[in-house]
């Protein structure tokens, strides 16, 4: 690793992801230190890494809340870049690198020229904005006829807001507590919580980890940070929640997505891959 990455730049990748901001004088001694990391040079100056860590809590990998969005990448030092880049944009981004036009299916959009501008700041005009979504992640949720089910999100991001639409707010976004909360890997944290009683003075941050959300979720994230206020409900937000809602769908129906046109089970259709859960053995 070349000692001029000694110093950071934070690009600002904005997905459901699960990764660390690497701030360290010693940039090889700070990625040891986590679970895994992987290191792409394009072109000389042009340096990608991405950090990956543990996921624990709801809000963390699986959910479309601030450290499940967000991952940070080592490019170059001396530039902080404050363009919304999403993770489909990784791909066509590495083939214009190498020279090739990006192939029909992706649907992201080349982000080069905000890593060979010189500038900080905003580089494109056009990236203000990006969308989040979830499907299914794991297995926890079942129908009466035994399918898997997801819990399908979909999301915007600005610098100034986060609006959440949880399709199915009937369902329990970390998986059934009877099938243990599946979509939450084990922790200290987690066991902790959840060995908690409603009486318990903690048990609201069970609730806020573990249980049902609503609908419509709104958050001011220039002031809450950490999405604790739920604005949806709020007049003086209405307008803001509409215009985002409205931008995100039409994107989404520009980008053909299934659950936004009506057609969303297809995606509790596909044959999960992975060990499969036994709901009746509850293993």
């Amino acid at each position: 690793m070349r000692s001029h990455l000694a110093s950071v730049l934070e690009l600002r990748f904005h997905s459901l992801q699960n990764a660390a901001c690497v701030k360290s004088d010693d940039l090889n001694s700070s990625i040891s230190s986590r679970r895994s990391s992987s290191v792409y040079e394009a072109r000389p100056g042009v340096v990608f890494s991405f950090v990956s860590i543990p996921n624990k809590l709801s809000g963390i990998g699986l959910a479309a809340y601030e450290v499940g969005e967000k991952t940070h990448t080592v490019i170059q030092p001396g530039r902080v870049v404050k363009d919304f880049v999403n993770f489909p944009d990784v791909a066509p981004t590495f083939m214009e690198v190498a020279g090739e036009a990006a192939h029909p299916q992706m649907t992201g959009k080349s982000f080069l020229d905000a890593l060979q501008s010189p500038r900080s700041g905003q580089i494109d005009p056009a990236r203000t904005y990006a969308l989040l979504g979830k499907e299914r992640h794991d297995t926890g949720r079942v129908s009466e006829d035994g399918t898997d089910l997801a819990y399908p999100v979909r999301a915007i991001r600005t610098k100034e807001f986060l609006y959440v639409h949880n399709i199915k707010p009937d369902l329990w976004p970390t998986g059934n507590p009877e099938y243990g909360l599946r979509n939450c890997d084990g922790s200290p944290t987690k066991s902790y919580l959840t060995g908690l009683a409603p009486s318990d003075a903690d048990y609201r941050y069970y609730e806020m980890c573990f249980g049902k959300r609503p609908e419509e979720e709104l958050y001011q994230r220039d002031k809450d940070r950490h999405c604790i206020n739920n604005l949806a409900a709020n007049p003086e937000s209405a307008a803001a929640k509409t215009r985002l809602r409205a931008q995100m769908e039409q994107d989404l129906t520009d980008q053909k997505d299934p659950r936004t046109l009506g057609q969303g089970d297809i995606f509790d259709q596909y044959p999960y891959m992975g060990k499969q859960f036994n709901y009746n053995q509850k293993k």
